[in-house]
């Protein structure tokens, strides 16, 4: 999850830099799992808990993960969240988080070396950015052509 901008604009730059450099590894990270990492290395969780975004809307970005921050299934777009102990960006100040967490740059750095050391690299030619929803933009659209009448 992140601003549609901004992702294309991060994928299209690691991509670039690999047709100029093709020998650069790529490990791509998820802000989900960067924040799960973040508060399972910080709060030692007894159980599952839940990352969560704010989506816009009334809507969530959504990712369950166990106690070791090990991700338990897919990142979802909610507009109820689960029950479980809810993790949320400090920054973003969520009224329904429950513990916020900070990810600055260091801890980026960090994920980032742990997921080298796991030799979880992606093939630069197919990474792509993975959206939950779509844009503002798009749904915008969508709802004008849903309330479209034809003759």
């Amino acid at each position: 999850p992140g601003s549609f901008t901004g992702v294309r604009i991060g994928v299209a730059l690691v991509k670039g830099l690999c047709v100029a450099l093709p020998h650069i590894k790529v490990v791509a990270v998820n802000s989900l799992d960067l924040m799960a990492h973040e508060f399972a290395k910080k709060n030692l969780p007894a159980q599952n808990f839940c990352a969560i975004q704010n989506a816009l809307g009334g809507r969530f970005f959504v990712r369950e993960y166990a106690s070791s921050g090990a991700p338990l299934g897919q990142a979802a777009l909610v507009r109820e969240l689960p029950v479980e102990t809810k993790v949320g960006l400090r920054a973003e100040a969520l009224s329904e988080a429950d513990v916020f967490v900070e990810c600055p740059p260091t801890e980026l750095l960090e994920y980032s070396q742990k997921l080298i050391k796991e030799n979880a690299f992606v093939d630069a030619k197919t990474l792509a950015p993975v959206y939950l929803r779509l844009s503002q933009a798009e749904e915008n659209l969508q709802k004008k052509e849903e309330n479209m009448e034809f003759f």
